[in-house]
Order: C-alpha cells, then sequence, then structure tokens
C-alpha cells in the first residue's frame, strides 16, 4: 500500500491510496471515527467534490492522481 495524497477538513480526513495498481479513497469521520473505503475513481471525485471545505487545489491533485489510475 501506497501513501499517495491526504486532505483534512474539519469532519474528514480523506487518504488517497495505491495498492496493487488500484487507487482507493481511505475516509475517516473525525466525530465519530467511522470510516470506509472508496474504489471507483469516479465515486472518489464526488466525495469530494461535495465537500465544501476541500480546497479547489486539493480536488484538482486527486483528480490528476486518480486520472493516472483510471484504465485499471
Amino acid at each position: 500500500m501506497h501513501f499517495l495524497y491526504q486532505i483534512l477538513t474539519s469532519v474528514y480526513v480523506y487518504t488517497l491510496y495505491e495498492e496493487d495498481e488500484y487507487i482507493f479513497l481511505h475516509v475517516k469521520n473525525l466525530h465519530n471515527n467511522k470510516t470506509r473505503d472508496i474504489t471507483k475513481s469516479d465515486r472518489i471525485l464526488d466525495v469530494l467534490f461535495f465537500d465544501s471545505e476541500v480546497t479547489p487545489e486539493g480536488y484538482e491533485t486527486v483528480e490528476e492522481l486518480v486520472s493516472e489510475y483510471r484504465h485499471y
């Protein structure tokens, strides 16, 4: 598992990883410590897009990284 990028907001920690040539987003809710993993590239971008605290720069960085793995 290889760390790629992380975004921290007041509610969530979004951590992007690559493993076996697949990309996934680990989402941790800081209020209740629940976590989930998102594996579909479109869903990863949707989650970040709808969080108003994710900066445009953070979104664009993740978008670039996800686009590198879309062919898998």
